[in-house]
């Protein structure tokens, strides 16, 4: 009976969306809540993940958004994590169309300000894993900055989402 059919179907979305809306309501209600607690750091790190990759890649990509709660710019130099050779910091760009990376000696983080790492645009080079990595496993980055300061976060290892049509090169 197609009119039970069309019943059950509404109230599959109905669910489905009850389901959305209260996973939005506690990651909301998760990033107020990390962002209270740990306010007072210099450098607020939000948003941190690192795309998932093929077994055999030898260059993974992290990405966060890096918030300076300070009055004066910040400048991030280096990055170093226990779970790769080595980490650098990169920004992608296209010129005529040709996607190329280029490694930076540094990144500044205005006073105030932010610096969004994502796909496209600033991020961590993770190269040479020292282990295998999966979607729901975690790796920890540590960042130096100009001041010789350093402040370490967690990032999750996440599926990329769905292609947007953009060419990353290198899965970036």
């Amino acid at each position: 009976n197609t009119g039970m059919a069309k019943l059950m179907y509404r109230r599959q979305i109905r669910w489905h969306l009850l389901n959305q809306l209260a996973f939005a309501a506690l990651a909301l209600f998760g990033l107020m809540f990390s962002q209270h607690v740990r306010a007072e750091e210099p450098i607020l790190v939000t948003q941190a993940w690192v795309r998932e990759a093929p077994p055999n890649m030898s260059a993974h990509a992290a990405y966060a958004v890096l918030r300076n709660n300070t009055n004066q710019e910040r400048n991030l130099v280096s990055a170093n994590s226990s779970d790769y050779k080595m980490v650098e910091l990169h920004l992608s760009k296209v010129t005529h169309g040709i996607v190329s990376m280029v490694k930076q000696k540094q990144i500044t983080i205005p006073s105030k300000g932010m610096v969004k790492m994502m796909p496209a645009g600033f991020h961590f080079m993770l190269m040479h894993p020292k282990r295998a990595l999966r979607a729901g496993d975690k790796i920890e980055i540590t960042l130096g900055f100009a001041d010789g300061s350093k402040q370490t976060f967690q990032a999750p290892i996440k599926k990329a989402p769905a292609a947007s049509g953009k060419h990353h090169h290198m899965g970036h």
